[in-house]
């Protein structure tokens, strides 16, 4: 048995040599839809500032229309053709326009050993005063909402089709759910606790557009990501797993909401391709950043490990959340009138017994072991830096989050 034991940690050892940690960003948008620049000038910024992999999630389509034309300035129409060719612009009804790169044309130019480009699409509608945003992550095919289907409704059409497309064409995929905050609290956690199947969700995105000052009774973005997995793991349920975005429209502005740079997630992965970083994110290897850098963080013996790379000058803090076992399920009404051009929401108030922080680390290294009535741990790590340029919806201080780990039976 202990020879046994020896070879699993010696194998351990051996894959965690070979992985390496991977900056990406799953959700951005380009020319076209309804971002500020072409699709190229939108992936030059995260690939020139070391990120290793990107999404470009525009709306509605995924990016394979050979004969795409976007109207642009004069200025842009110059430096565009300049670069790419006179077959590339065109002058219709007066008006200068460009034609935009494909995803297998964008792909075959910025694919590299240090950069991968995945395909993605973000589906979305309105009903009503309600908004309903998912992206598909490494799909060959856009996939959208039917026609006016509620937001519930929604999430099951579009998240089986994504799952039985995935199985049927044996094509590693994620659907995630998109800014349950924006506009105002449009998805509550009920939804993700009704829907177990769905895995991953925005749990920072960065761009919080036209979002409304939340009412003082409504969870915050930690209570939120801690109120569905107390429930999930009590219930047996597999945990949801939080993704950091900036959901980047505006590129040229480096002072705008929707930004570049804000908000991303760190994959560790044994290789830089979107089957191996999925895979990754589906055993929950990741964590999300608004700009503190981990060294390192493992879930081993039951054993939550955070070491912070720390930057000269700043100081952090560790906390590790947990909800006990037997937590108080009951929740409260509570009538949020509309104000002010927000739009009117019945909340629930969950317990104070849900994201407890039952560990608090000054310092860039902490350990946090699960007692046997903790559901689950995750640490947050917030340091004393500010963002050079903080987007509307991002942390006061820079900050990382761990997933959620649960109790493991077993040696490890």
């Amino acid at each position: 048995m202990m020879l046994r034991r020896l070879a699993i940690l010696l194998s351990m050892v051996c894959s965690c040599c070979a992985e390496s940690w991977y900056k990406g960003i799953l959700h951005a948008h380009s020319y076209w839809s309804d971002g500020d620049v072409p699709p190229e000038e939108a992936i030059a910024w995260y690939r020139d500032r070391g990120y290793a992999f990107m999404s470009l999630t525009d709306h509605q389509l995924l990016q394979t229309d050979t004969n795409r034309w976007k109207t642009v300035s004069e200025e842009i129409y110059a430096a565009y053709v300049q670069s790419n060719g006179v077959a590339w612009g065109r002058e219709q009804n007066k008006k200068k326009q460009i034609r935009l790169k494909t995803f297998a044309e964008l792909a075959h130019l910025f694919n590299s050993k240090t950069f991968r480009l995945i395909p993605g699409n973000e589906a979305n509608r309105k009903i009503g005063e309600t908004q309903t945003h998912m992206n598909i992550i490494n799909g060959d095919r856009a996939f959208l909402l039917p026609e006016n289907i509620a937001s519930f409704d929604g999430f099951i059409h579009v998240e089986k089709e994504v799952r039985d497309y995935a199985k049927k064409n044996k094509r590693p995929m994620i659907f995630m759910l998109n800014h349950p905050d924006w506009v105002y609290f449009d998805i509550q956690p009920e939804i993700l606790l009704a829907l177990p199947q769905i895995t991953f969700y925005e749990l920072c995105n960065s761009d919080g557009g036209a979002m409304f000052k939340p009412h003082a009774q409504w969870y915050n973005r930690d209570k939120f990501f801690d109120i569905v997995n107390a429930f999930r793991a009590e219930d047996g349920v597999q945990p949801l797993y939080g993704l950091g975005t900036d959901d980047a429209h505006s590129y040229r502005n480096p002072q705008g909401s929707s930004a570049p740079g804000h908000a991303w997630i760190m994959v560790r992965s044994d290789a830089l391709n979107a089957a191996a970083l999925i895979h990754a994110m589906e055993r929950g290897d990741f964590y999300v950043s608004t700009g503190v850098t981990l060294a390192d963080m493992r879930f081993m013996r039951n054993q939550l490990d955070v070491r912070v790379a720390p930057e000269s000058g700043v100081a952090y803090t560790i906390e590790f959340f947990t909800t006990k076992k037997g937590f108080d399920r009951s929740t409260t009404l509570f009538d949020d009138p509309a104000r002010d051009k927000k739009p009117a929401r019945i909340g629930k108030r969950y317990s104070d017994s849900i994201g407890c922080v039952v560990k608090t680390i000054k310092g860039t290294d902490a350990t946090y072991t699960l007692d046997a009535d903790d559901l689950y741990v995750r640490a947050r790590i917030t340091s004393t830096k500010r963002p050079a340029v903080r987007a509307s919806n991002e942390p006061e201080f820079t900050t990382a989050w761990t997933q959620p780990y649960l109790p493991r039976k077993g040696w490890f």
